[in-house]
């Protein structure tokens, strides 16, 4: 009996044991070298959840990688030798940019960004993310911040302005809403296809008008390499509703979203009238397509 008794307190013991020694806490406070992400800026990994927790306000600062034909080497992130212990990124309210290389090379499968966040820095996330919410307030995507992400699905906030040289190559989402916010898209910024690295597998990139050539240059490159990619126009009405082919939204997350909205007659000029109608006297009794 109290072999038995020994027995399971052993088992209790070393089962406790173990799970607080599977539980770690990597912090920035415990780093021996310089370990800094940035004035006002701490982190931490919990390996238990498997998340990297980036508090503070302000911009995460930039860090180094540096490419050459052999290559790139990793970022000098602090973060980057615990890549393994995460999966998972959440970046507190308070930040307002991602610095240069930040997040390069690290493959999570979700990002929280913060409402505060307005700039997302060169390579930032590049070949790294499956899955990232876009705060409205961002205002600019710099260059290859997403490029080579496992992106599946997006959507961008409606104070976007600025998307970068190659920022979406070689992702894998197939549509994209271009928000009537934005006033330059980069060079190849959905990739060329070319080389073969810069593939994309986007096939409708959704533009409001006034844009539209714009989009048509951010995609010759895919198109040019035999891609089957279109740019699709939507509208902004004076009264700020959206229309999208024949269905008008009350704003562009319903359009994103595809919710609340309302199919539109379709308005005949006095030629299509006349081609499409059948004749009553002096007047065109009309026909909807």
């Amino acid at each position: 009996m109290k072999n038995k008794i020994l027995i399971s307190m052993l088992i209790v013991f070393w089962t406790y044991s173990h799970s607080t020694l599977k539980a770690e806490i990597i912090s920035s406070h415990d780093c021996e070298e310089d370990c800094s992400c940035g004035i006002n800026c701490y982190w931490e990994i919990d390996t238990s959840s498997k998340t990297l927790t980036v508090t503070g306000n302000g911009k995460i600062k930039d860090f180094e990688r540096i490419c050459t034909q052999e290559g790139c080497t990793p970022t000098n992130a602090p973060w980057q030798k615990y890549d393994a212990d995460f999966s998972h990124i959440a970046i507190s309210e308070g930040f307002t940019s991602v610095g240069t290389a930040a997040f390069c090379d690290i493959r999570v499968d979700s990002v929280s960004l913060p409402s505060t966040m307005e700039e997302l820095g060169l390579v930032s996330f590049e070949n790294g993310v499956s899955q990232i919410n876009i705060p409205e307030g961002l205002k600019k995507i710099g260059d290859q911040a997403f490029s080579g992400a496992r992106l599946t699905t997006l959507q961008l906030g409606d104070k976007l302005e600025y998307i970068g040289d190659y920022a979406f190559a070689n992702t894998n989402f197939e549509n994209l809403i271009i928000p009537d916010s934005v006033t330059y898209i980069g060079l190849n910024a959905f990739g060329n296809a070319r080389d073969g690295w810069h593939d994309a597998l986007l096939k409708n990139l959704y533009c409001e008008e006034d844009i539209k050539n714009q989009c048509d240059a951010a995609i010759k490159g895919l198109q040019d390499a035999g891609k089957s990619v279109s740019v699709i126009s939507y509208q902004k009405q004076s009264d700020g509703r959206y229309v999208l082919n024949g269905v008008r939204y009350q704003s562009f997350s319903d359009m994103q979203n595809g919710q609340n909205g309302i199919s539109l007659k379709r308005i005949y000029t006095i030629d299509e009238a006349t081609k499409l109608s059948k004749k009553t006297g002096n007047t065109f009794k009309l026909r909807y397509k």
